[in-house]
């Protein structure tokens, strides 16, 4: 039974795939709801075969699991599935579905909810390193510092004669991906963070020998969430400075780090910036709180633009 109703679920899965219009994301619930549905159905089928054994050797022939409890038996209910209400899935799981299903991202990409701190930190995409099937040059120099950023989706090692070990890497961003090349002594510092879907930054010297698409020779490697930022909060004057300044001050120091933060006072029109002993750790709890304290919309986070011009 499960054979075929795995069968007609990858048929009624192929006519709304050619239909398009978000049929990804019903292909996507249907069967999250149906994988939710065999579970409840083995556990129900599993528990009940002691029961149902003994009916059947107490009666002849084929009888169904209605015949054995009876329409109006209480215990029926209990073998009932019914079509769970399940949550959507979220807009990363959604992509992630649509790139193993069709090779593509189809209605996003999982760095549209990054560009803020990409454009603070990038200074090269991954246009900038392909070569020109015309003309055979290549937009970035031989040499030239970047930094580039996006999702770590491919990790090669390999052992060098020295036995050091050393990577290859493919970082994807919205426009493509990157070949980047970690070297022994810099693998070693950063190789905690190269992890499957990692989202990084990378700076580095653009190789552009040879005849393909340069690559990047990697100097340094940070996380999306090591990137520079600060954090703005804004006051309506200086007497609600004075007069939230004491639980202000407690908060940020439970959450120390190496983020500044900085007071703007919309009556005067005045910023204030905290020295480096009131620099906090961003994280989602320091956030909800300054949320309370102060209202959301008082609370925002900049990311500080990097040198976008590198030699």
């Amino acid at each position: 039974g499960i054979l075929i109703y795995e069968h007609l679920l990858e048929q009624k899965e192929y006519q709304w795939d050619r239909q398009g219009n978000g049929s990804a994301r019903m292909i996507q619930l249907f069967r999250k709801a149906y994988e939710a549905m065999l579970d409840k159905a083995l556990q129900i089928g599993f528990s009940a075969l002691p029961d149902m054994k003994e009916k059947q050797n107490s009666m002849a022939g084929q009888m169904t699991l209605a015949d054995l409890l009876g329409e109006d038996n209480q215990e029926a209910g209990e073998f009932r599935i019914r079509m769970p209400k399940l949550p959507e899935y979220s807009k990363e799981e959604l992509l992630q579905y649509e790139k193993e299903a069709l090779g593509f991202y189809l209605s996003g990409h999982p760095l549209d909810a990054y560009r803020a701190v990409m454009d603070a930190n990038v200074s090269a995409t991954s246009a900038d390193f392909r070569r020109d099937d015309e003309t055979g040059t290549v937009p970035l120099r031989d040499q030239q510092k970047v930094t580039i950023g996006g999702i770590l989706t491919e990790l090669q090692m390999k052992t060098t004669r020295k036995q050091q070990q050393m990577a290859f890497l493919q970082l994807e961003d919205r426009m493509g991906t990157v070949e980047v090349v970690v070297f022994p002594k810099t693998y070693q510092t950063m190789r905690a963070l190269l992890a499957p879907d990692a989202k990084l930054f990378i700076e580095g010297h653009v190789d552009g020998s040879g005849e393909k698409d340069s690559k990047l020779i990697a100097d340094r490697i940070y996380t999306f969430a090591e990137a520079p930022k600060e954090l703005w909060l804004q006051l309506q004057d200086k007497n609600q400075y004075f007069a939230e300044q004491q639980a202000l001050e407690q908060l940020l120091r439970a959450h120390p780090g190496e983020d500044g933060v900085a007071i703007y006072l919309r009556q005067e029109k005045a910023v204030k910036r905290l020295d480096r002993q009131h620099a906090v750790q961003l994280d989602p709890v320091l956030m909800e709180s300054l949320d309370q304290l102060l209202g959301e919309k008082n609370v925002r986070v900049s990311y500080k633009v990097l040198k976008k011009v590198q030699n």
